[in-house]
């Protein structure tokens, strides 16, 4: 071999380690291009609810949205009260059962009726500019639920709503909730009927008749009393089973012209409210008078009872 051949060998040999290694070069470059070129997902941490009864929703962007928690419903209680303080009488008959136990303290009525008549009583009550208090914290309406549990009036209610007249009006209406429903409702003429005022505050006693006596239909008797305090006028009512059935005699006048006494012709009728008619009592042996103020808080009733007897 010539020297020239060996040279050009030579060079070939180089020529070629010069391309393998430029080709292995731009490889790796690639390569290490492509790894950087990929990036691992970033991950978002969202914090866990900061108590069990929060309620929340994870939103795509991985935010924290709190869900607004609904209002408590207004009581019907509140409700009620807002209703007959209004004197709004299609709302207060929207609260009431299909069939409502209506009772008129002191007579036969009315026992269970529909509640389009319930709210015509009701509208009766609370006609002529008859103002009531509903504030259920008054101590006059404290004594009067006292007065209905022990009665035990209230045991089929869950909650009690009594409203008490107010400027010289002593009248008393009281409402029986169940399952959110007016299921009962009392109306008293005098909260005085439950027990809310202590009898004899003033030294007005009757004296005839005071129990034992019989009494015949149809003839005169002189109901008498004593007045030493002369507070007047006075009503006169006939009590029938412990239950006032109607008024018999008006006593007019006070101080030194209030009178001590009332001729009554024995005639014992009782009041139908409803139909505003009167039906004939019947005999019996248990009757009282009952004498009291026009707030009737001053009264008093027969110590015992008397009778009432045909001829």
């Amino acid at each position: 071999m010539t020297k020239q051949q060996g040279f050009a060998n030579i060079v070939v040999m180089v020529a070629v380690l010069v391309i393998i290694a430029t080709a292995g070069y731009f490889v790796l470059v690639n390569r290490s291009g492509t790894s950087s070129s990929q990036k691992q997902p970033e991950t978002t941490n969202v914090a866990p609810p900061e108590s069990p009864t929060d309620v929340e929703n994870v939103t795509t962007k991985g935010e924290l949205q709190k869900t607004p928690t609904p209002p408590a419903a207004a009581s019907i209680q509140t409700n009620l009260i807002s209703a007959l303080n209004k004197n709004d009488y299609p709302k207060i008959e929207s609260f009431m059962s299909s069939k409502v136990q209506f009772t008129i303290e002191s007579s036969n009525c009315c026992g269970s009726i529909n509640r389009s008549d319930a709210i015509e009583q009701i509208r009766r009550a609370t006609s002529g500019g008859v103002k009531l208090d509903f504030s259920q914290e008054q101590e006059k309406v404290q004594q009067i639920k006292q007065y209905l549990t022990q009665q035990g009036y209230t045991n089929a209610c869950t909650d009690v709503v009594v409203g008490i007249g107010v400027v010289g009006n002593k009248s008393a209406l009281t409402f029986c909730l169940s399952q959110n429903k007016i299921t009962a409702v009392r109306l008293a003429s005098s909260y005085v009927e439950y027990g809310v005022a202590s009898p004899n505050i003033s030294k007005l006693t009757i004296v005839s008749p005071n129990g034992g006596e019989t009494l015949i239909r149809g003839s005169t008797y002189t109901i008498k009393w004593n007045n030493p305090d002369r507070v007047g006028p006075l009503d006169v009512f006939l009590v029938k089973g412990g239950e006032i059935q109607t008024d018999i005699g008006f006593a007019p006048g006070a101080g030194a012209t209030a009178p001590t006494s009332f001729t009554w012709k024995v005639d014992p009728i009782g009041v139908d409210i409803i139909n505003r008619t009167t039906y004939s009592l019947p005999d019996g042996n248990d009757y009282k008078i009952r004498i009291n103020n026009q707030d009737g808080d001053i009264f008093d009733e027969s110590d015992a009872v008397f009778s009432i007897i045909s001829q």
